[in-house]
C-alpha cells in the first residue's frame, strides 16, 4: 500500500486511513499504528516524538506491558483457598501471620521481582525463630501461588534456611492439674467468671482446641454425649466430621451454660475464648510456658499416663487425622509401658 512520509518527521508515514511509526528496535524494522488520518497533524507529531525518545532508551514504544501481579494479589488468592480446604480459622490464623510479618515488606512488590536478597534480609530480621519459620512457610505458599498461576517460577529461598525447632509439648502435670482445677472451682463462686471457668474445664475434660473446637461448637452441634462440627479444617481436609466425645463432667459443663446464658446465642459458649482468665491463673501458679492450646496436650498426657491409652484411641479423642501427629506422645507411652513391664516383674519376682 502506497504512503507519504511526514515533511517534519519522515518516520511518520501516511496511509489513506491511517498515521503509523517508523523505527527500528533492537536491528529490527518496525512499522506501529499511530493515529487514525482524521487525527491533527500536531498530535500525531507529540506522540512521534514520544516514540522517538523510547526508541534512543531502547524501549520498544510500541511493546505492550506486562500486568504486574503484586504479592498481594496472589496473598489473597491462597486465602480463599485456605478458606476453602481448611475453614475460615485456618485463613484468620495465616491472615495474621501474613499482616505482622509480610505485608509491610513485600504485599505491594511485584511477586516476580523479589530477589534472595531482599529474603534474606526479611527472614532474619525476624526475632522470633519460630515466627520467622512460619512467615517463611507463608511466604513460600504465596509464591507457589504465583507459579501455579504461571505468573513466575522465581523462588527466591535460596539464602535463606529454617531454623531447627524443638517440638515444644508443655502440659500440666498431676499437682498442677489439681492446683488448676481447685482454682476453676473457686472462681466459679463469682457469677460473671462462670462462662470462662466452664470454656477452660471443656478444653481441660475434651482435649479439644480451645478457639476453633470449643470457641466454634454451636448448639446444634450437640448430639447427646458428643459434639459433632460439620465446618471444621479436618472435616474440609477429609470429608470426616471432627467429632468430640464428651464424658459425664463435660455433658454437665455443656448443661451448666443453659442455665447461666440460656439459648439466646447459636453458640454453646457465649466467650470465643477464656483467655485473660488463664493468663491470670498460669500467672498465679508459675506456668507461664503452658498455654490454652497446651491444656489439649494435658489431656493427651494424661490418658496415656494415667488412663494407659493407646496412641489411636488417643489419635481418636484428639481428632488427629494422621497417626504421625499423635507420634509426638510416642515416648509417654514408652515410659507407661515400661512402667507397666517393671509392674509385671515385681508381681513375678514375688512368686520366686
Amino acid at each position: 500500500m502506497k504512503f507519504e512520509r511526514d515533511k517534519k518527521d519522515t518516520n511518520i508515514l501516511i496511509y489513506p486511513s491511517c498515521y503509523t511509526f517508523a523505527y527500528v528496535i533492537n536491528g529490527k524494522r518496525k512499522q506501529s499504528k499511530l493515529a487514525d488520518i482524521n487525527t491533527p497533524i500536531e498530535a500525531v507529531r507529540i506522540k512521534a516524538a514520544k516514540c522517538h525518545a523510547l526508541v534512543l532508551e531502547g524501549k520498544d514504544p510500541f511493546k505492550k506491558s506486562e500486568k504486574i501481579m503484586s504479592v498481594q494479589t496472589f496473598a489473597n488468592s491462597w486465602f480463599k483457598y485456605l478458606e476453602k480446604t481448611k475453614g475460615p480459622n485456618s485463613k484468620k490464623h495465616y491472615e495474621g501471620i501474613y499482616k505482622n510479618y509480610i505485608k509491610n515488606i513485600f504485599s505491594n512488590k511485584d511477586i516476580k521481582t523479589i530477589t534472595n536478597l531482599e529474603v534474606k534480609e526479611w527472614f532474619y530480621s525476624i526475632k522470633s525463630n519460630s515466627m520467622a519459620n512460619k512467615s517463611l512457610m507463608v511466604l513460600k505458599k504465596i509464591f507457589n501461588e504465583a507459579s501455579a498461576a504461571e505468573y513466575t517460577d522465581r523462588y527466591p529461598f535460596k539464602m535463606v534456611k529454617k531454623y531447627t525447632e524443638n517440638v515444644r509439648e508443655n502440659y500440666l502435670t498431676l499437682d498442677q492439674l489439681v492446683e488448676v482445677i481447685k482454682e476453676l472451682n473457686s472462681r466459679y463462686k463469682t457469677p460473671s467468671k462462670r462462662v470462662s471457668v466452664d470454656f477452660i474445664w471443656a478444653c481441660i475434660l475434651t482435649g479439644a482446641r480451645s478457639a476453633s473446637e470449643i470457641g466454634n461448637a454451636k448448639w446444634e452441634d450437640l448430639k447427646e454425649d458428643r459434639i459433632i462440627l460439620d465446618e471444621h479444617k479436618t472435616a474440609l481436609q477429609t470429608g470426616k466430621k471432627r467429632t468430640i466425645y464428651l464424658n459425664a463432667q463435660a455433658k454437665k459443663i455443656i448443661e451448666r451454660q443453659i442455665k447461666t446464658n440460656g439459648k439466646r446465642s447459636e453458640y454453646i459458649f457465649s466467650i470465643k475464648t477464656p483467655y485473660r482468665m488463664w493468663k491470670n491463673i498460669r500467672a498465679k501458679f508459675g506456668l507461664d510456658h503452658i498455654t490454652l492450646h497446651d491444656l489439649r496436650h494435658s489431656f493427651a498426657s494424661h490418658c496415656i499416663s494415667y488412663h494407659k491409652m493407646t496412641l489411636k484411641e488417643v489419635g481418636d479423642l484428639l481428632g488427629h487425622k494422621s497417626t504421625q501427629t499423635t507420634e509426638r506422645y510416642a515416648h509417654l507411652l514408652e515410659e507407661t509401658t515400661i512402667e507397666n513391664v517393671n509392674k509385671m516383674g515385681q508381681f513375678h519376682s514375688d512368686l520366686f
